[in-house]
């Protein structure tokens, strides 16, 4: 095997850096949850980027969203002396995660729920994949994730 055949899998999130879907503002008096994340590239096709984590009783897991799908949305690219920073509208994204924890699996299941949201004016599949319970289909505990939002 050569040493350029030899690579390890696309990391989770390359960069060790997030997508998260920021808070309100301090000092805002508007009660909305900001539609907008950051997150510091390169960001890949392959790549896997955290949105964020989420707690249940288990404890803690991730909410991936693939790297594919990231630059697929209209994300607004900032290119300053540290390296690039994308603005990514993440509201659909938030809605897919509500629409999930409410039960509503589109016309998949809790293993693999399938939606479509819009890009670029485009309906796209998408697929929300529980990885924990794709692993342990039998499973009646909660999950330990990662859930990830990948192209279906």
């Amino acid at each position: 095997m050569s040493f350029d055949e030899n690579r390890p899998p696309a990391q989770a999130n390359p960069t060790g850096r997030s997508l998260p879907t920021h808070g309100r503002h301090r000092g805002s008096t508007n009660a909305a949850r900001s539609a907008f994340a950051t997150v510091e590239g390169p960001i890949e096709s392959a790549s896997l980027v955290t949105q964020r984590f989420e707690r249940n009783s288990e404890g803690r897991f991730e909410r991936q969203i693939a790297g594919e799908l990231i630059l697929r949305t209209d994300a607004i690219v900032e290119r300053g002396r540290g390296g690039d920073t994308m603005r990514v509208d993440v509201a659909q994204f938030d809605a897919l995660w509500t629409r999930y924890d409410n039960g509503d699996f589109g016309s998949g299941d809790a293993v693999r729920a399938l939606y479509e949201i819009d890009v670029a004016g485009e309906p796209l599949a998408v697929a929300l994949l529980d990885v924990d319970r794709e692993q342990n289909p039998e499973m009646t505990r909660p999950t330990h994730g990662p859930q990830r939002i990948v192209l279906a």
